[in-house]
């Protein structure tokens, strides 16, 4: 029997759970791995939940310029090349990354991209120039993997998806097939009076979230905010932290303690800064996350994901980049809206919320066939 050839998984983000839940769907299908992973001190707890071998795990500053993390990123994808054999597959994760693999010249890959680069850019000059680093990126792989459908329409256009891309959205991880979804949802009566809004996850995005904390700590004492997740930049929360209705509960393990988490939050804020085209067209696991815990959500309008919002129902979207709108959504949240939007996801089938593995398993199994 021929031996099968080693998937070579590098992530600049090993703790980022969407990477974990993909290589250990492929690790449980008995497909040899290695794996490189930058730890930058973001979200490590999730390292501890970690059920594949791990071939080396890179500690890196995050505060390091792009300079310095671009020539870091070369040389360690050089050394791995060397590492590994020419039958291996080497699995991208990210534009970061994924944009220089040219040093796996001659090497098969395969991309993930979850979010676009070159979408941050303001000048349309340089988001042209970096959409076509990116084409190039995703024609020299045997797949590239996109964590949403505007992705796929932003960087080709709605009608020109290339075959070898495979759009997979951030789902719920696979374990809640096998979850009570009557246990792990709370029902408890929403009271319009005291509600108790929360942001999960890696905080940013100062003049979208934050403000809203902002707002509510400010103009709501018979509010709560509440952030579940560790600041990207610290002196994010500085504001937040002397006000007594803000609440910083800190790194959690996704998605362990997903449920607990749930269970203290009435309404999910996830309004990014669309400031950014790649906020635009994102879709963020919290919409998945809200629909199958029955939260109305709240995001930026003018997004895919608040298409998204709309298409199940399931909450509000709002200019969140002003305190006056803000102010305004807060004072205009009525009660039988809310009743609305938890009855509306109630009803959605949770399965259809859960990472589907399927497509993503049969392409692998081509890939590794075909080598």
């Amino acid at each position: 029997m021929l031996k099968m050839p080693n998937i070579v998984f590098i992530a600049p983000q090993l703790q980022q759970p969407r990477v974990i839940r993909r290589i250990a769907t492929v690790y449980n299908e008995g497909y040899p791995i290695k794996v490189y992973g930058f730890d930058s001190g973001i979200f490590s707890e999730n390292l501890k939940s970690i059920s594949f071998p791990v071939t080396e795990i890179i500690k890196r500053d995050k505060k390091d310029s792009k300079l310095k993390k671009s020539l870091c990123f070369i040389k360690t994808l050089r050394r791995i090349k060397k590492e590994n054999s020419t039958e291996d597959i080497f699995y991208i994760f990210s534009a970061e990354m994924g944009n220089f693999s040219w040093v796996l010249r001659n090497r098969k890959t395969i991309y993930e991209e979850a979010d676009i680069l070159g979408a941050y850019f303001k000048k349309e000059t340089l988001r042209k120039l970096f959409r076509w680093i990116d084409r190039g990126t995703i024609h020299r792989s045997l797949l590239t993997v996109f964590t949403s459908e505007g992705f796929v329409d932003y960087t080709f256009g709605e009608d020109n998806r290339p075959e070898n891309v495979l759009v997979i959205p951030n789902k719920l991880n696979s374990r809640f097939f096998n979850a009570n979804r009557k246990v792990e949802v709370s029902k408890s009566q929403t009271d319009i009076n005291h509600l108790k809004f929360g942001f999960v996850g890696i905080i940013r995005y100062p003049n979208t979230i934050i403000r809203f904390a902002e707002v509510i700590g400010r103009e709501f004492p018979q509010h709560e905010f509440h952030f579940f997740g560790t600041p990207d930049v610290a002196s994010y929360v500085d504001k937040v932290k002397m006000m007594p209705n803000v609440f910083l509960h800190g790194p959690f393990v996704n998605p362990v303690e997903l449920p607990t988490i749930y269970q203290q939050i009435d309404i999910v804020v996830s309004c990014y800064d669309t400031s950014s085209w790649n906020v635009r067209v994102a879709e963020p696991n919290k919409l998945y996350e809200a629909v199958f815990f029955e939260r109305p959500i709240v995001v930026s309008k003018d997004t895919f994901l608040a298409k998204q919002v709309e298409r199940y129902n399931a909450g509000y979207s709002i200019k969140a980049n002003d305190d006056q709108s803000i102010i305004d959504f807060v004072k205009g949240i009525d009660s039988n809206d809310l009743a609305r939007f938890q009855d509306a996801e109630s009803k959605v089938h949770w399965e259809g919320l859960i990472d589907d593995t399927k497509p993503f398993l049969e392409r692998i199994k081509q890939i590794v066939r075909s080598k």
